[in-house]
This record gives structure tokens, sequence and C-alpha cells, in this order.
């Protein structure tokens, strides 16, 4: 059975072990930053106990820290005794260099904030007589506090509500002009600063209502506030959670409420049950509801991260099992609990959302805080169990029920425009660690704050603890002074094969990708046109390694064969890639695509690519398309010489790794029906020197449809038998889309699906594509992301052509795969901040390698060749053991025994060998290889 921890946030009676870690500054080539320095917060006596509260930075690295203890408690070099048995609390300064600073004692905060100046705001809650530095201020009931202090701690004011009514603060925000803005909840007729907010809907005993404040922040004057109104007679509670501000003044909040609610004119959305939702909710700079959206609250208990930019962007960070609808974008889990980060724009709708969790119901991932950084990155915290994965970044390891499999504390960050991740950094110790807060200072330095069980915290590589204090939780506080490592190397073409770079010797084109790991944690990049590449990468000791490396090319690595990055801010040397051509090998390659579906009446356009994947340059040759009498040809670029139903043409000087693209429009009369079949055929040459002239002809076959939807997913093959898929036979799939909007559409978002237990997504390739685009190497959940960014894609009714594209890709399955398994896969689209556009599904069912019954030509001896893929399109591929080493001949007979392709060969043994098909009309036929007194035969079909 899976023992689940209990959440972080509420306070422990326990040891508490505070971890604070800085990095010094100085030349990022020289690898000189190492953790500053480090402090422990704990009950030397490990009988009483500590809690986090909060924490914060300014831009000098400055951190403030608020915490709870019980008993004796030890930080920096002194050890404070309790007095009495009753819980005490401090606010405590680090400076920089990470000596102490003042202490503050009997400040319990909920929240702080630093601004530019430097000046520390607090808010907590308090009942009775609360003295801070000396000024005194009473409540009757339950009341916040808010107070400034400048950096040398001396006090610059400090308030308080009011006197009637109860009230609870959550959250601050700061704007660029010094106002401070609160929310929280509040019950009964209540006091803010002269201001007095009284709940309407007449609320039954018990109700409370969310609030927010606007503060003067020279002296904590309350310049006005708002807050929400619950539905009559109802005992529901909403109150404010988070709050931030925009550069114009708008202010955001988000909280939970549930029975129906709202704020002025503004209603939220009524929940469906009794359930608790979260609310968004916008107000002006006059304090004025503009608009408010109802959330899902899929964790009950959890409060989300959320922030601001200063465009008015809201980001939102939380938990969620099973699934969650986030209002057009649904996210499935894929462990037990997954974390999600989703953007909204200015008006509350959902730009996009990203998913970090694991792949199994072991795993687990919890989201538990978020921040914005100044570098445009989204920074989350929480904690995980096993494995979790979001894009190309995968940290932890699969969930082992033999083993201790503790909770662990990890940050990650994300792209704030497109919801990439970037990186993640994971923490480690003795038993389990939960990350619970963080925050960011202005230049990118980093807090991120939790709890271990364990008697020390490791993160990176700083370690500090209470030796031998086992018996409590312990809270941790990781800083430093950036987010991130860079990891640079390598892959160049060497063309001399002496090892190094030398002039002229640039990278390959279109680039490699490069994966960086360190244990389970891993993310992918790939090498930019003059062979660097850059890895964006956490904390630990990486190794790369080239997944894909090009073709006919011996890999030759030096340099470092592992970097170690023990904190982060630094900048490391990565391995070398020098890819050396093996000599003599001409292979070039060709791709059919049709952009489109064929529909009686309407353009057709097609794009032809071919590249040269061998290692000689290709100094001529031709390029020959062949189409259906029923098309009409229009047009291609560049233009070709036309010889009836065939274009041609001729090529020079094709490069290794150089990749040419064709496009070629027909049109296709309106006499077309419904269910045709509409063939194409593109070969190159030449073909007799070729390496793999199984690639160097490709043919579409696309049935002519009526209104039909353009987004859609096709794949190669629909059957493959075992012997083709232990023989590497390989599954392209190609995905369509279209602009069907009434606008450009400014980025277009692939998501595709791939079956991780069907597919070896190490050999994946892209072949393809419509628009210059990022390929991202699959996740562990096997997501394939394409990202088309400033694709600029006109809408179809502007433009029936332009606003279609395409991408191809293909991969081998597994070797393993049994008969009746079907390879499921599928595409989900997004085009720009919309809702995603799923494609079809498409499968392609593994059979076995079936024989022929006695008879005539179609009906011959035993079958032991295995041909695939069966049917076949533009080429098929026949394998057999013929023990005669005498000469071997191939052929392809029709149902008259004619043969209809005949090649030689010196001598029999093992045999593979692909025919080329392309032009063979549709039909049944029988594949037969002929050596000494050994005859094998099997049937096919030609489509």
């Amino acid at each position: 059975m899976r023992t689940r921890h209990v959440r972080p946030g509420a306070p422990a009676w326990s040891s508490l072990l505070l971890f604070l870690a800085a990095l010094l500054s100085g030349p990022l080539e020289t690898r000189a930053q190492q953790f500053q320095w480090a402090d422990a917060i704990y009950d030397p006596a490990d009988t009483g106990g500590a809690w986090l509260n909060a924490a914060a930075l300014d831009a000098t690295g400055t951190a403030y820290v608020s915490f709870g203890c019980l008993g004796d408690v030890r930080f920096g070099d002194t050890t404070y005794q309790a007095l009495t048995a009753q819980p005490r609390a401090f606010l405590v300064q680090y400076r920089a260099g990470g000596t102490r600073g003042w202490v503050k004692p009997g400040i319990t905060a909920a929240h702080l904030l630093t601004d530019a100046a430097g000046d520390v705001y607090a808010t907590g809650t308090f009942s009775g007589t609360l003295i801070i530095d000396g000024f005194p201020l009473t409540a009757t009931g339950t009341d916040y506090f808010v107070a400034r202090w400048s950096r040398n701690g001396t006090l610059r004011w400090a308030v308080q509500g009011g006197a009637a009514g109860d009230r609870s603060p959550a959250r601050l925000a700061l704007d660029a002009n010094g106002s401070v803005y609160l929310t929280g909840q509040f019950s009964g007729e209540s006091g803010f600063g002269g201001v007095t907010l009284t709940p309407t809907g007449n609320p039954s005993p018990g109700a409370s209502s969310a609030f927010v404040l606007r503060l003067n922040g020279v002296n904590g004057a309350v310049v006005w506030a708002v807050g929400t109104a619950n539905a009559a007679g109802s005992t529901a509670t909403s109150r404010g959670l988070r709050v931030g501000v925009d550069q114009t003044g708008n202010v955001y909040v988000v909280g939970v409420y549930a029975g129906g609610s709202g704020a002025g004119i503004v209603v939220f959305p009524a929940p469906a049950g009794t359930a608790e939702q979260l609310f968004w909710l916008k107000i002006n700079a006059g304090s004025v509801p503009l608009a408010a959206r109802a959330l899902p609250l899929p964790a009950p208990g959890t409060e989300p991260g959320f922030a601001v930019d200063a465009t008015g962007h809201g980001y939102l960070a939380n938990t969620f099992k099973d699934s969650l609808d986030l209002g057009g974008r649904r996210l499935l889990a894929g462990g037990d609990e997954d974390a999600y980060i989703a953007r909204f724009d200015p008006n509350g709708v959902l730009q996009w959302a990203t998913q970090l969790g694991g792949t199994t119901p072991l795993d687990l991932t919890d989201a538990t805080d978020l921040a914005l950084d100044a570098q445009g990155r989204v920074m989350v915290a929480g904690f995980f169990q096993g494995q979790a994965a979001s894009g190309t970044v995968v940290f932890g390891a699969p969930f082992h029920p033999t083993l201790n499999n503790d909770l662990d504390a990890y940050l990650a960050t994300f792209d704030q425009l497109t919801g990439t991740p970037v990186w993640a950094l994971t923490g480690g110790g003795g038993a389990t660690e939960e990350g619970s807060r963080l925050a960011v200072g202005p230049t990118g330095n980093v807090l991120l704050l939790g709890r271990s069980l364990s008697d020390t915290a490791r993160f990176g590589g700083a370690q500090v603890g209470a030796a031998g204090l086992t018996n409590s939780p312990k809270v941790f506080v990781a800083h430093s002074l950036s987010g991130h490592n860079t990891l640079r190397g390598r892959v160049f073409v060497d063309t001399d094969g002496d090892g190094s770079q030398d002039a002229g010797e640039a990278g390959y084109p279109g680039g490699v990708v490069v994966r960086a790991a360190a244990g389970a944690t891993a993310t992918t990049t790939r090498s930019r046109p003059d062979g660097t590449y850059e890895a964006i990468v956490g904390v630990g000791t990486f190794t790369t390694t080239l997944p894909t490396p090009p073709l006919y090319h011996t890999v030759v690595s030096s340099g470092p064969a592992t970097t170690s990055f023990p904190s982060t801010g630094d900048v490391g040397a990565g391995t070398v890639y020098a890819l050396q051509p093996i000599a003599g090998q001409t292979d070039v390659q060709v791709l059919l695509t049709q952009r489109g579906r064929a529909r009686a009446g309407r353009l057709v356009p097609y794009q032809l690519t071919y590249r040269n994947v061998g290692t000689t340059i290709v100094a001529t040759g031709r390029v020959v398309l062949t189409f259906e009498s029923r098309l009409n040809y229009l047009s291609s670029t560049p233009a070709a010489a036309r010889a009836g139903t065939t274009l041609t043409w001729i090529y020079a000087n094709l490069l290794p790794g150089q990749t040419r693209t064709l496009d070629v429009l027909f049109s296709l009369p309106t006499t077309a029906a419904l269910g045709d079949s509409i063939r194409c055929v593109a070969r190159i040459e030449p073909l007799t020197i070729d390496v793999q002239p199984g690639d160097n002809v490709a043919a579409t076959r696309r049935v002519v449809t009526g209104s039909a939807d353009p987004n859609h997913l096709a794949v190669n093959l629909t059957e493959m038998t075992t012997r083709a898929v232990g023989g590497g036979e390989w599954l392209q799939y190609t995905a369509y889309f279209q602009n069907l909007g009434t606008d450009t559409a400014f980025s277009i978002l692939p998501l595709d699906s791939l079956p991780t237990r069907q597919l070896n997504l190490a050999t994946l390739q892209p072949m393809t594509w419509s628009h210059e685009c990022t390929w991202w190497q699959p996740d562990a959940r096997g997501i394939l992301k394409v990202e088309f960014i400033n694709i600029q894609l006109p809408p179809q009714i502007d433009d029936a052509i332009r606003s279609n594209g395409h991408l191809v890709f293909r991969a081998r399955p597994l070797p393993w795969l049994a008969v009746g398994e079907r390879i499921r896969n599928r595409t989900l689209l997004y085009f720009d901040y919309n809702a995603a556009v799923p494609t079809n599904t498409v499968s392609t069912l593994v059979t076995g390698v079936t024989g022929l019954p006695d008879g005539s030509p179609l009906a011959a001896p035993a079958v032991v060749a295995a041909v695939w893929p069966n049917p076949a399109t533009d080429h098929l591929t026949v394998e057999g053991w013929l023990p005669d080493a005498g000469p071997l001949t191939v052929r392809l007979l029709n149902t008259r025994g004619q043969p209809v392709y005949v090649s030689r060969s010196p001598r029999g043994g093992t045999v593979r060998h692909t025919l080329d098909v392309s032009a063979v009309p549709a039909g049944l036929y029988l594949i037969e290889l002929h050596c000494g007194a050994t005859r094998l035969s099997q049937r096919v079909v030609i489509n």
C-alpha cells in the first residue's frame, strides 16, 4: 500500500531546520560559484518544534524569514531560550553575505515582500495586543496588521484594520508607485482603516467574504476597500488568497468561494453543488470591479500559486487528480496527482496550460507556490514522489514499492510566453523534503522554502543540518543568485577527421539533438548552425549524449565526459562531438506531402522535399513527380519541365545534410467523384549508386472527400507484420493543420501523444515540415511538441492555400510487439491561445506472416519470406534465407504469372531486397525469390 505524506503548510510542533545558501559572485567562465553560507534554525533539544511562515528577498540578496517555534530555538550562533511554554515567533534578516542581521521577536508574518529600495513589508493576523518595535496595536477580535521596515530594521509605519468585525490577511502586492495591496477575508461589519465593509445579501452567521485593499505606501492609510458579497442566507465562505497588480494599476485577486458570490456589479458564476471553486477577479485602479471568472479547485484544501506580470497576464499553479478542465483545455493526470501551470490574459481567458506530472498511479506531483522572475520565466515550487516530467524536463526516478520513496522538493521554471519548461532543480536528503514557499528577487535570486524529515537538508551541492535530530520535520530554504546553469558544447562535421573544429567546419545542417542528463533528470536541446549547443540545466553531474546522430558518421567525443554543477548560476563546458563522415556514402531521399485534403473543384497543393543524407556531394541529379491525369497542373516553385503527367527538376551540387523543397499546385476537376483515389509518385536520382534506394521513391494516395476536417493525422501503414516490426520498418506520421478562423494565427503548437510502450522514441526523426519550427524530443509520457512560432498562418477565407501547414515524422516500433497489438496515435493542435483542436486517432495493427495455399503462381509452395509493408504503396522490402550460393533472382509476378519486376544479384544467403513499386498498377501480386534449387514466395497487395 502506498504511503501518502501529509501536505506541508500546517505548523508542526517539531524541530525546524532552516537551510539558507547563497552563491559567490565571480566570472562565470571560472566556475567559481559555490554556496557561500548556510544556517540551520532548530530546537537543539529536539523536544519542541518550529515552523516556517514566510520569506522574501531583495535585490541585494538580503533575505527575510518569518518562523515560529515552541521551546528553545537556535539560529546563527545564538540559542534563544524559551521562558514560557507558549509558542513564539521571529522575523529574521540575513544579510547578503550570510551573516545574521536584525531579529524582531513576536512578528508572525503570513506574507513578506520587498520593494526596490530594500524596504520589507509584512502582514499577518493577531488578536489582543501586538507590539511592533514599541508601537502597540490592539484588536477586540481577530485583525490584520501591515508593517513596513527599512533594510536596517527601522519601522516606518504599522497599521491594522479596525475595531469592528474579524479580518484575516493572506497576501500582499506592490505596484510601481509604492501602493500596497492586501487581500484576505472578513466576517460581519468590518472596519478597514476608516473604511467599513458590510456584507450584503443577508448572509447567515459563520459566512465570510473576501476583501482587497489599496494602502498608501507612505503611511499605510487605506485608499479604498472592496469586499465580495455572498448570496442571501448563505453560510459559504469566500476568501481572497492571492493578489497582484499590473503596470496600469489594475488589481487581480484569486480566491475561493461557494454558494454564490460577487463583487460590485460583477457576479461570480454559481458553482456546481457545494464544492468550493476558485475565483479570478479584476478591479481597476479606481476600485471598480470589472470582470470575474470561475476556475476549478481540483484539490480541496490547497491554495494556488498566483502572480501577475506588468501587462496584466496572470499565472496560476495548483494540483489536480484525474482530470482538469480550465475552460478550453482539458488535462489528464498521468500520476496519482499532477501539477499544472496556466497563463491567463488580462480578461481572464486561458492562453496556455502546462502539465507537470508522472506516468503511473504511483507518481505524485504537487505545486504549492509560484513566482515570476525578471528573465521572463515562471517559477514553480512543490514536491514530488517517483518521477515527474514536463516537455523535455524530467526529474526523479520511477516509483519502486520496495524502496523508501520519500517526497522531494522541486523548483521548476517555464517560459512565460509559451509555457515551455526550461529547467528544474530538486532537493534531496535522508527523508522527505517538501517545497512549499517560493521567493524571487528582482535580480533573479531565488529562495525555495519547505520542510525536511531528515536531520539534514541538501539542495544541490550544499548541505546543512542538525545531526541526530530526527524526531520531527525540519524546514529548509535554498538560496541562489541564479536559478539555472548553462551547459555549452559543440557538435560539428569533422571533414578532415582530426577531431578538432577547424576553419570552415560548421555544424550539421538542421542541427543534432543533444540530451543532457543527471540521473533521472534530463533535458534536450538542438545544436546551432555553427555547431554550438546550449542546454539549460539544474544542479547535478550531467552527461550529454546524441540520441539520434546523423547517418554515415562516426561520432568522436572529446572534452569533459561529465559536467558538475554543485549550485546554480554557472556556465560549464560540455562534451564536444566530432561527426566524422564515412567516405563514399551516397544517399539521397525524397518525401512527398499533399497539403490538405483532395476535394472536387478545389486546389490541391503538394510539397516535395529532397535531401542528401549521405556524405558525398551529389553533383547532379533529377527529381521527378508523376501525377494523376485527373489533376490539372497549375504551377511549381521552382519551375519544372513538364512532359504529359511528369514534372522534372534538375538539381546540382546537393551538399551532405542539405534539404531543398519544391511546391507544386494542382486543381481537381468538379467531376471527380467522392471516393476516387488520387495518386502521385515522386522519385529522386541517382538511383544506381544509392546506399538506401528504398527512400528514393515516395508516393501519396489520397481519397477524394467532401466537406471534411482539414486538421487531421495520417499514418503510412495501417498494418505491419511482426517481421516488419522486428526488421525496423518505419511508421511515418503526417499531421495536417489549417487555420479555419477569421484572423491570422501567429503561433501553432502541435502536441502528439506517441505510445511509449509501443514506439521506440529514441528513433524518432523529423522528416519535413511546411514552415520554420522547433522540434522537441518527446517527454517521458511520449508527448512530442513542435513549435511554429510567428508562423503567421492566414485564415482560410483569405488564402485557401497558405492557410495550410503540415509536419511529418517517423519512428520505429519496439521490436517485441506481438500479433494483435494496435499502435494508436493522435495530435492536439493549438492555434495561438485557443482550445486544442484534436485530430482523428490513427492506428496500425501488428499482424503475423501469412502463407499461401498450394496452387499456380498465386498459390505457391510454402512461404518463408517476409514482405513489408503489405499492402505496399511506393516500395516494399522482401527478406529471407536462401542457402544456395548461386545467383539470386527477385521477381514480382502478376495474376497471370507474368513478371512485372525482375532483379538479379550474384549470390544468395541472407536476403533483404527493396523494390520500387510506385509505377506498378494496383492489384494482387506474388513476390518470388529464386536461388539454385530454393524458391521462396509470398502474396502481396499493391495499392
